[in-house]
């Protein structure tokens, strides 16, 4: 349905049930989205230039319904028990980017995910894009993990931050990693150039503590670059890994264990 530049789509399946209105135009509304995720991530997503400025504004719904009936006649690698929800919304006038989903249940294979959710938001008030998102999951019966993330990015630039353990097993099985990644453009058709750096995180594993030292990491196209990796331990062990790795000869990485148990 269409009137005066306002428009409404609608599908409704025994799989999904979708719903999209607003005021946009099929033609512009790929190119706008594209723009508005460039000045977070130039270097993957490139501005394209436009003749004429555009104005989109959609909201989106989608409910993916119970997959499991599907898995009695065709393979499939994910399966959704319950009902999964997806909402966004986009207005490329003030690059406002909102989406959330939110999956009950997921399983692949052996493991099920449990809760799972995500969010993105561009807040107004902040140049930077939000990324969070979390999840329960357990694998084979085994007990249940936590893990969750959250990323901000502009200007070729993330902070990315994400945890994972078990709540009911204190310090037994825990991570926490913190790290600022950025991406610089290479020529057109190259991968861009990829420099980590990893700030301070630990690694609990059965009530030892692993301290994970600052470090960074470059990745090219087909070469790896590794200085100063260091998992260090409470007691005076620790494992170090420095060099890079390619396909040419000239390259060595080096892995360093001392007294690390």
């Amino acid at each position: 349905n269409e009137e005066g530049g306002y428009k409404a789509l609608s599908i409704n399946s025994q799989l999904v049930e979708a719903a999209a209105y607003g005021t946009f135009s099929f033609s512009t509304l790929p190119t706008a989205l594209t723009n508005s995720l460039s000045q977070y991530v130039n270097a993957f997503i490139p501005y394209q230039e436009v003749d004429s400025a555009s104005n989109d504004d959609i909201n989106l719904f989608v409910l993916l319904r119970n997959t499991e009936f599907l898995s009695n006649t065709i393979s499939l690698p994910v399966v959704i028990p319950d009902s999964a929800m997806v909402s966004a919304y986009y207005n490329n006038r003030n690059n406002n980017i909102l989406l959330s989903a939110a999956i009950p249940r997921l399983k692949m294979g052996e493991m099920e995910l449990l809760q799972t959710i995500v969010d993105i938001d561009n807040d107004t008030l902040s140049p930077q894009m939000g990324v969070f998102g979390r999840t329960r999951f357990y694998q084979g019966g085994a007990d249940t993990i936590r893990a969750a993330f959250g990323a901000k990015a502009l200007n070729d630039s993330v902070n990315l931050r994400a945890f994972a353990g078990d709540p009911s097993k204190a310090m037994e099985l825990y991570a926490f990693v913190d790290s600022d990644i950025h991406f610089t453009s290479r020529e057109e058709g190259a991968m861009p150039l990829i420099d980590v750096g990893l700030n301070p995180g630990a690694i609990f594993v059965n009530r030892q503590r692993f301290n994970i030292m600052p470090a960074t990491l470059q990745i090219d196209s087909n070469r790896y670059v590794v200085n100063n990796f260091e998992l260090r331990d409470t007691v005076g062990g620790n494992l170090r890994i420095d060099g890079a790795v390619s396909a040419t000869d000239q390259d060595t990485l080096r892995v360093a264990i001392d007294q690390l148990y």
